[in-house]
């Protein structure tokens, strides 16, 4: 190994808020609607997300599609079940 750190993969706590933000400001989850949305929580759909969200100038969505790409597809789908709880819960 080159000794290159490796970023690790994020837990969903520690990612929540940022998530819960975008979400506020994008109810469809803009840029990453079709991984947090439709469910397509394949690495090759969150790299369309980095590009869709790169492509229209989105640098918050291109942030957090960096984040979902080292996250496993379970917590992909966790972190978007959670949002929403959380969104519900706290009324927005």
């Amino acid at each position: 190994m080159d000794g290159a750190m490796i970023d690790p993969k994020p837990s969903i706590p520690e990612v929540i808020a940022d998530f819960a933000a975008y979400y506020a400001r994008h109810p469809s989850w803009g840029s990453l609607h079709i991984v947090l949305e439709d469910h397509n929580n394949q690495d090759c759909h969150v790299d369309f997300c980095v590009g869709w969200a790169r492509d229209n100038r989105d640098a918050e969505g291109e942030r957090l599609a960096a984040i979902l790409r080292r996250m496993s597809r379970t917590q992909r789908g966790r972190l978007a079940r959670d949002v929403r709880a959380l969104a519900a819960y706290s009324g927005a």
